[in-house]
């Protein structure tokens, strides 16, 4: 049992987030020149979980790895819950991931019934950063949000990091706070 299974097949986003163009992710990669000899971009794999993923994870986070059969009942949830598309960054001749980006669509009642774009768990992996990876990633989740009809995008990012979600047209515009269990 072998099977690729993808976070939200294109038949599938049709459900929730009524996606516009049933092609986009395909043509959002080549619109956006992310094709390269050694670099994938596409959507996380079940079989992602032995390309390093959580190695990546945990230089943004805590990011324990869970034994492979958890790891697949989360995947499921996920897909089945059909809110979160991730986009990862393959290194084809490691066969490691190398970066990614969550994509969490929030589905509300105000602006008519609108959506947004929660953009979580970004991160490049060290000794690939400095390689405009990040940018590539960021126009990913710009583009994927404006096709499935979101409002507006909403992250959360260190200070420093201010001036490169700038480049892209974001703003600050509050304060975030956060309430952790088991401190």
């Amino acid at each position: 049992m072998n099977e690729k299974k993808i976070l939200y097949e294109n038949r599938d986003i049709d459900k929730k987030c009524q996606i516009k163009n049933k092609n986009f992710v395909e043509e959002t990669l080549k619109t956006l020149n992310l094709e390269s000899e050694n670099l994938k971009f596409r959507q996380i794999e079940k079989e992602d979980y032995h390309k390093s993923y959580f190695e990546l994870l945990s230089q943004l986070t805590v990011a324990d790895k869970p034994d492979y059969d958890s790891w697949l009942q989360r995947f499921e949830e996920i897909a089945d819950a059909n809110l979160t598309k991730i986009f990862v960054v393959e290194d084809l001749n490691e066969k490691k991931i190398i970066a990614t980006i969550t994509c969490y669509t929030e589905l509300k009642f105000i602006r008519n019934l609108g959506k947004i774009c929660h953009i979580e768990d970004f991160v490049i992996e060290e000794n690939y950063r400095n390689q405009k990876l990040g940018s590539k990633l960021i126009n990913l989740a710009i583009n994927y949000a404006k096709n499935i009809g979101c409002y507006k995008i909403i992250l959360q990012s260190r200070e420093e990091a201010t001036p490169f979600y700038e480049k892209f047209g974001f703003t600050k515009n509050s304060q975030a706070m956060a309430y952790y269990f088991n401190k």
